[in-house]
């Protein structure tokens, strides 16, 4: 395992989205249910939401990133985990401390899931 900064503990915890969202050909915009607005996700951003799933740790998420992009694994982390800060603030997105995996409804594109399906998952969850 990497050496992780003293700042970075949140790198050792499960990222969870918290609002649906659409893949489009230039950008990741997620719907924010308590701001009723949506959030255009920068490039950094729309990979690292398009791989969390509630049971990888930021870290490997970060480790994933890094080596695919051919870049050092420490800045990856670092920028993995202030952009976790700021979608955190955004509402848009919370960590956990165990893994645990995404409703139906936060897996995939709105654009891609079963209406129905999507429905009741939103209401199992109490969405609405």
């Amino acid at each position: 395992m990497t050496k992780l900064a003293p700042f970075s503990v949140t790198l050792l915890r499960y990222p969870r989205r918290d609002g649906v969202y659409s893949v489009l050909p230039d950008a990741v915009i997620v719907h924010d249910r308590y701001q009723n607005r949506h959030v255009r996700l920068d490039p950094f951003g729309a990979e690292l939401w398009l791989r969390i799933d509630g049971l990888t740790t930021l870290h490997d998420i970060a480790i994933e990133i890094a080596v695919n992009a051919a870049l050092p694994i420490e800045e990856v982390a670092r920028s993995a985990s202030a952009m976790v800060g700021a979608l955190s603030a955004e509402g848009i997105l919370y960590v956990e401390l165990e893994p645990q995996p995404l409703p139906y409804h936060l897996t995939m594109p709105l654009d891609e899931q079963d209406p129905y399906r999507a429905a009741a998952s939103m209401r199992a969850e109490g969405w609405f």
